[in-house]
């Protein structure tokens, strides 16, 4: 590949080391990080041999975040606040702006981003770009829903405005659209107003996989979580722990805690893993235990309590490097989302085969899902979603999971590309019905296919 120096001098290309939070793949590949937006279209004058593709925190779990062979564009230093508007919450800024960021500066100010995934280390317009939920989807919807307006440079070099109202076919082909659709730089979210930093929690342990889902779905409270036992077998298959919050308001800090202010200066202790865990430290007999001790410390319920949304919302931001407790071979988050009709069913199946097959870990999880969105590669559908971790092996387990995504697909669920690296284009539109609908629009505005990634190509999804 012939690597030009492109756009500014300040900005010069940059071979990097380059993966996702799952550690698989890993690449070297060249990286632009342009200073200033009106560098981009520069960038696309240029020789990009083998695609381009923006990237931010590469904090997706599969290969959508990486583009073998390709350009990388690193948005990180397109990080800057816009424009605030303190009265109704409206906050513009751009695509790298990461949600740490976000938040350390609109939370002191009473205000909340509606939507957030399990880390602050996400950029705003990854988060866009992947159309992120988090554990209000029931409520809220995904990330898109709290976005009015992006501004994205297209293939042509062009600056588009998109909303709802304009060019809206081009909005929600980005939103969930991992990249394909041109370069964010600008974003308008609308935030949420709070009264305090603090989030009232409560907790339900669950005997078995019914009790969890149904506890989940009869719960009124605005986040709604469960930890599962992944890898518990027979009756209490499912059993788990359900994680209930909303934000805290004077009054229930009054109540509650009335020595703590509002919106402390809060610290987290922060600890790193150094190192990458042995792999034969991480098989199901350690997991097994873990999850067993974490399960038997929880009372049947609690009353409600209160804590920062720091620990609540992101608690494996608080240890650098986590990921490496799978070992340097990395992992995977088999993430499913099922209609409501068919979920029971297929989660059942799927845990007893990922128990049995010791193909689990202590991280894992089941959501309640509200209706979808009209992005028509956006992973949530009304139902419910599961997410298991578990250290990649090899070919065995490929072909485990490969036959759980026939069970997903007979249920008339999908699996989630953000935190895929492995599913076969056999299955995707059966999974992504809207598909074809979604390469026709991409194809439209960048017909030569300037932007691709990994996931794009693997899956032969602009095709």
């Amino acid at each position: 590949m012939k690597v030009r120096r492109a756009g500014s001098p300040r900005t010069p290309v940059r071979w990097e080391q380059l993966s996702p939070w799952a550690l698989r793949p890993s690449i070297t590949g060249p990286v632009f990080r342009p200073a200033f937006v009106t560098e981009i279209p520069q960038y696309l004058q240029n020789d990009v041999n083998g695609g381009l593709l923006a990237v931010g925190a590469r904090t997706a779990y599969g290969d959508a975040c990486v583009n073998p062979g390709g350009y990388h564009l690193a948005t990180e230093q397109l990080n800057k606040m816009l424009a605030f508007d303190g009265s109704s919450g409206r906050l513009t800024c751009r695509s790298g702006v990461t949600l740490k960021d976000l938040l350390n500066f609109s939370v002191p100010r009473g205000w909340f981003l509606q939507v957030v995934p399990g880390t602050m280390r996400s950029t705003v317009g990854g988060a866009f770009a992947c159309d992120i939920h988090g554990k209000n989807h029931h409520v809220q919807g995904s990330f898109a829903s709290t976005v009015s307006e992006i501004e994205i440079i297209t293939a042509d070099g062009q600056t588009r405005e998109c909303s709802r109202v304009v060019n809206p076919e081009l909005f929600w082909a980005t939103a969930g659209g991992l990249g394909q659709t041109g370069i964010i730089t600008k974003l308008t979210i609308q935030l949420l107003k709070v009264e305090s930093a603090w989030m009232v929690v409560s907790q339900v342990k669950t005997r078995d996989l019914d009790h969890t889902m149904t506890a989940s779905e009869s719960s009124d409270w605005p986040y709604s979580v469960s930890w599962i036992d992944s890898l518990a077998r027979g009756r209490p298959l499912g059993r788990g722990v359900l994680t209930l919050a909303r934000h805290a308001t004077t009054n229930d800090m009054r109540h509650m805690s009335p020595s703590l202010a509002p919106f402390p200066d809060f610290r987290t202790t922060r600890i790193s893993l150094p190192f990458f865990v042995p792999r034969w430290l991480t098989g199901s007999l350690t997991w097994r235990t873990l999850n067993g001790a974490y399960y038997g410390l929880h009372r049947t319920s609690t009353q409600p309590f209160l804590t920062h949304f720091r620990p609540y919302f992101f608690p494996l931001d608080g240890v650098s490097h986590w990921n490496r407790i799978y070992g340097r071979k990395g992992f995977i988050e088999y993430q499913i989302a099922m209609p409501a009709a068919t979920a029971s069913a297929a989660f059942r199946e799927i845990l007893e085969r990922l128990s049995s097959s010791g193909n689990a870990s202590f991280v894992a999880g089941i959501k309640c899902f509200g209706a979808g969105n009209p992005g028509p590669l956006s992973f949530p559908i009304k139902g419910y979603t599961l997410a298991v971790d578990m250290p990649a092996t090899g070919e065995t387990q490929a072909l485990l999971l490969r036959r759980l995504d026939e069970a997903v697909t007979r249920g008339g669920g999908r699996v989630y590309f953000v935190k895929d690296s492995r599913l076969t284009p056999s299955v995707v539109d059966a999974m992504y019905p809207r598909r074809r609908e979604w390469a026709e629009t991409v194809n439209g505005y960048d017909p030569e296919g300037v932007f691709t990634s990994s996931l794009v190509q693997r899956l032969r999804l602009r095709s």
